[in-house]
């Protein structure tokens, strides 16, 4: 029976899960779909179950593709990979924001097509990235100034924190009696006292149109086609 190639794809950090494709089977799953937890980071799992769903083992990945966001994309020692027994050799540690651009080329219906990348991070201070893809592959163009912070750029909109719910209400401490008659002496103070001339004040429009969505989660968009 003829070897069936078999590509596998990890991704390292927050957001961990695997992708395993031959030439006719192709199956993806994140770490949060497996242990229940957002965001979870981790691989392992989710590489056991594309193996399992593809029936398939290690022995028949002849390559794996890693991306991960640091300074530096991962190395092949750091992926954790070897101590699976899987030949280094069959290791590629990809660039964070290649793998986004990547998989907006190979999904899109384009031959030539532009790609622009916005993402939280990525390896070498990425924030914005933008490519050129055509048949013979794929060239990046230009990034954001690698002395800018991540926070000044566009992707950190996508990582603002979720708000935070109201605390539950709760009863107040039944006042004591001093409390008591510094309270009704206050009212009747008040009550003794003119109500302040009332000033109008100027209404200010607001910002934000109530029918404004907020922005969706982007990590890769095929702008154009190149002409």
């Amino acid at each position: 029976m003829p070897h069936t190639p078999c590509v596998v794809g990890i991704n390292l950090g927050h957001d961990g899960g695997a992708a395993l494709i031959t030439y006719t089977t192709m199956v993806a799953i994140g770490e949060e779909r497996l242990n229940r937890t957002r965001y979870s980071p981790g691989w392992q799992p989710s590489l056991l179950y594309c193996l399992r769903a593809a029936g398939l083992t290690l022995s028949d990945v002849d390559l794996v593709a890693v991306s991960g966001i640091g300074r530096t994309p991962p190395t092949r020692a750091e992926t954790g990979l070897t101590h699976l027994g899987i030949d280094p050799a069959r290791i590629i540690p990809v660039d964070h924001h290649l793998s986004h651009a990547y998989t907006a080329c190979f999904l899109s219906p384009y031959d030539e097509a532009t790609v622009l990348v916005v993402d939280g991070g990525g390896n070498n201070n990425d924030i914005e990235t933008y490519y050129r893809t055509t048949l013979a592959g794929i060239e990046r163009l230009g990034d954001n100034l690698t002395t800018r912070a991540s926070s000044a750029g566009i992707g950190a909109t996508y990582e603002a924190p979720a708000p935070t719910p109201p605390a539950s209400p709760t009863s107040p401490p039944a006042p004591d009696s001093t409390s008591a008659r510094t309270a009704a002496a206050a009212r009747t103070n008040w009550a003794s006292t003119p109500p302040p001339t009332s000033r109008a004040r100027p209404s200010v429009p607001c910002a934000r149109s109530p029918n404004r969505r907020s922005p969706q989660p982007v990590s890769a968009t095929c702008a154009s086609r190149v002409a």
